[in-house]
């Protein structure tokens, strides 16, 4: 994911096909891409850090927080890490739509080739 990028890029979202877009909107947690995984890092001091991993090195991993900004943590400061099973697409993303909005959603998430 770019430096300062903390969303999904919808510029392909046309080209996967509606059945694809659909199940990831309905469905987001079915199959996440590995960029889009969420990493874990529990801090010795209680506090719960999510994010998108960025990488990490001998003494620290770099994390992408929402809203583009990196958050380095060290190591000594870590008690656990884990991938989450879950996506950065909201659940029940359509469920305050009315029916008009979601058409005009796939609409337009069509035109994104």
């Amino acid at each position: 994911m770019p430096r300062g990028v903390s969303s999904v890029n919808l510029s392909g979202a046309g080209a996967m096909g509606m059945e694809g877009v659909i199940r990831n909107i309905v469905d987001p947690n079915a199959a996440i891409e590995a960029a889009y995984r969420i990493f874990q890092v529990k801090l010795k001091a209680g506090e719960v850090v999510e994010a998108f991993y960025v990488s990490e090195d001998a003494t620290a991993y770099v994390l992408r927080q929402p809203g583009g900004a990196d958050r380095r943590i060290p190591k000594a400061e870590v008690s656990a890490t884990k991938y989450l099973r879950r996506s950065i697409m909201p659940e029940g993303l359509l469920d305050g739509f009315t029916d008009e909005q979601v058409t005009d959603l796939f609409a337009y998430l069509k035109t994104l080739k």
